[in-house]
């Protein structure tokens, strides 16, 4: 029995960590850590304050522990749904806190319930501590795996009821066990008594999980949540993965047009656009729109082409390297400029899957990464840089990473292990002599990003990753559009 307790309350603090990020925003899943440590030190003080009557009730009480930790998760998701929760105006209406404090609480009550639970067990026989503690640890790392590989098969705001239908099935148990142990008729007959709570527990749970149709709004600020608001906006694919859920989003508005030149004269066709936890990642590429006047060979981004893919040099091998490749705009881009050859790194493979399947829903909609040109690779971008020594013509790395649009106040607390000075520098190791490393951000007013990360190139360049500590043989350049700045550096001008 500990040893499943223990293995829900882990996976269920795994799988609160994506809820939380998924709804609102990635910070807010801090929170849960602190959530769980204080679930722990309050269930100790009830247990303290309280002794004597908690071990003569034991039974009762270890099984009111689980029947209250499989409902208050089992009720997480109706919850979620009815409880206000917008503290972005938190400064200008303060009764939006209370919002925060119930959604605390809500999360809050399934650590407190299911701790008390493990504190019941390890303080009743001292002289098996070593066992239960065992068990304890030995469910609490399951869990955490499992929480894991549960993200891969259900949606995360699904999963919380499925682990409180396993805690109902573990009273059942419990209940039997203690039953089986009895000696006398009387106990015997006892069944249907026995089991009443875990019954009444697992009905609770049934109607909390399933029986209300009642699902959790994502933040009306999150890119997703005002794509939606467009008109015949649809979802066409969700996937789900540890990394996130991500969304293919279609709609006759969705026209991506990041860095266009405003010179451009051409039509911008609608277009899939990709999402991660509400946040844009990208679209995906038109791929029969490969004329002179494409998009994408109008956007800032396309000057690294135009520097050094000659047209007429078909005969070099042209390697580009694409970081944080996401639907696929930027591999779409380098094959329209001749790439001869294009890696691209992909963080979240679950995005492919549904790419590939996205050919047999929508009409007209192809997969790039199935073009023999190109290596897909499903990797983390900075170990990937670590992880070999091949040379590139040109690295590219999609805008900000891949995310855009984002709420300001989001955007200053975003960290990106790729964007640093050692990210970069690891980076410039992998450009061939004359590559080009081309890195895109928004046009912000006042300017900052842009200032941000002309100084991050400078910075790298003076590192000595390429052999000369303090050299400036480096060459910068920047161009801007409307909303984009793109930077390319080179050691060759």
């Amino acid at each position: 029995m500990l040893f499943s307790l223990s293995f829900a309350l882990l996976a269920y603090e795994v799988v609160l960590l994506r809820i939380l990020a998924y709804l609102q925003w990635y910070h807010f899943a801090y929170m849960v850590i602190s959530l769980a440590l204080l679930g722990f030190g309050a269930s100790g003080t009830l247990m303290h304050i309280f002794r004597p009557f908690w071990e003569r009730h034991f039974t009762r009480s270890f099984e009111a522990a689980l029947i209250l930790t499989a409902v208050t998760m089992a009720a997480v998701k109706p919850l979620l749904a009815i409880i206000p929760t917008d503290v972005f105006i938190a400064i200008w209406q303060p009764w939006q806190l209370w919002g925060l404090i119930a959604l605390c609480l809500v999360l809050f009550l399934p650590f407190l319930c299911g701790a008390f639970g493990i504190i019941l067990v390890l303080s009743r026989t001292p002289g098996k501590i070593a066992v239960y503690y065992g068990a304890n640890l030995a469910g609490s790392g399951t869990g955490a795996l499992a929480g894991i590989l549960l993200l891969y098969l259900w949606h995360p705001l699904a999963i919380p009821r499925i682990l409180a239908l396993l805690i109902t099935v573990a009273v059942a148990l419990f209940a039997l066990s203690n039953q089986l142990r009895g000696r006398s008729r009387h106990q015997a007959r006892a069944f249907p008594a026995a089991l009443a709570p875990s019954i009444i527990g697992a009905a609770a749970v049934v109607i909390l999980g399933w029986g209300i149709a009642l699902n959790p709004a994502m933040s009306q600020y999150k890119a997703l949540s005002r794509a939606r608001q467009l008109p015949a906006t649809d979802v066409l694919l969700e996937g789900y993965s540890p990394l996130g859920v991500a969304d293919l989003v279609q709609g006759p508005t969705l026209r991506a047009a990041a860095g266009l030149s405003l010179s451009y004269q051409g039509t911008i066709r609608p277009q899939i656009a990709a999402f991660i936890d509400g946040n844009p990642v990208g679209v995906v590429p038109l791929l029969d729109d490969t004329s002179a006047g494409a998009p994408l060979r109008h956007t800032s981004q396309a000057l690294a082409y135009r520097v050094r893919f000659a047209p007429d040099d078909d005969g070099n091998a042209k390697q580009v390297l694409v970081l944080n490749a996401g639907p696929g705009s930027e591999v779409h881009q380098a094959l329209m400029h001749g790439g001869s050859s294009v890696t691209a790194v992909v963080r979240d493979g679950k995005l492919l899957d549904m790419l590939g399947h996205l050919s047999g829903i929508k009409a007209g909609s192809g997969d790039v990464y199935t073009d023999p040109r190109v290596k897909t690779v499903v990797a983390d971008a900075r170990s990937y840089l670590y992880r070999g020594s091949q040379q590139y013509s040109l690295i590219m790395i999609p805008p900000l990473s891949g995310i855009l649009n984002t709420a300001a106040a989001m955007q200053s607390i975003h960290e990106d292990n790729l964007l640093t000075v050692e990210g970069i520098a690891a980076m410039m190791h992998r450009l061939a002599p004359d590559g080009i490393l081309c890195l895109t951000t928004m046009l912000d007013n006042p300017p900052r990003r842009p200032l941000k990360l002309f100084g991050l190139l400078a910075a790298a360049n003076l590192s000595g990753v390429l052999g000369d500590s303090g050299s400036s043989g480096g060459h910068l350049a920047a161009i801007s559009s409307w909303n984009m700045v793109t930077m390319l550096y080179s050691q060759q001008a």
